[in-house]
């Protein structure tokens, strides 16, 4: 279920991102970094914590908004999988439930993460979203995904970014824009 972010604290979240090791998760060429600063209002961030039924932080979910170009400017989404299988662990009553209490969680960060999503699409305060990942990150086939859904566009750049290991990756841009976007 999707919450909202005030009441979880930045270290708590940091420590989770952190924790998690993703290369692909920031434009950053440093491991340690808080990408996680929590406003005190959602006038420039929309942020959304995903949980399980016995408050688990399975992600955090955020969108950079500038309001007065009324957009989303960058998009700020990481689920915490590397915490799943010992989340799931707590729904355990048996050797034959473990798959399926696995899936379950997976299921509950999915359906937040597209519930977050779809509240930034489907907003008519928005006239446009723009968010870039790193070519090689794997979350580019669900981003594509959306392009398709939603009237989306991609472009690449090849050579664009330098990360934490000293090589160059590739950027994919993702843009929507209010008179494509829709739903299919």
């Amino acid at each position: 279920m999707l919450k909202l972010v005030y009441n979880y604290s930045e270290d708590e979240l940091n420590k989770l991102v952190i924790e998690g090791d993703y290369k692909y998760l920031s434009f950053s060429n440093y491991k340690y970094f808080k990408p996680i600063s929590i406003a005190d209002s959602e006038y420039n961030v929309i942020a959304r914590v995903s949980v399980d039924e016995f408050g688990n932080i399975l992600g955090y979910f955020s969108a950079q908004v500038c309001q007065s170009q009324r957009k989303v400017e960058s998009l700020f989404l990481v689920k915490f999988k590397y915490k799943y299988e010992e989340y799931s662990k707590d729904r355990i009553l048996n050797y034959y439930n473990k798959k399926y209490q696995l899936n379950t969680v997976k299921k509950i960060a999915r359906d937040d993460l597209d519930s977050f999503i779809n509240e930034i699409m489907d907003s008519p305060i928005y006239t446009r979203v723009e968010f870039s990942a790193i070519t090689e990150n794997p979350a580019n086939e669900l981003y594509m995904y959306w392009v398709g859904k939603y009237g989306g566009q991609v472009d690449t750049k090849m050579n664009h970014t330098y990360l934490e290991d000293g090589k160059l990756y590739g950027l994919n841009s993702y843009w929507f824009d209010r008179t494509t976007l829709h739903k299919s």
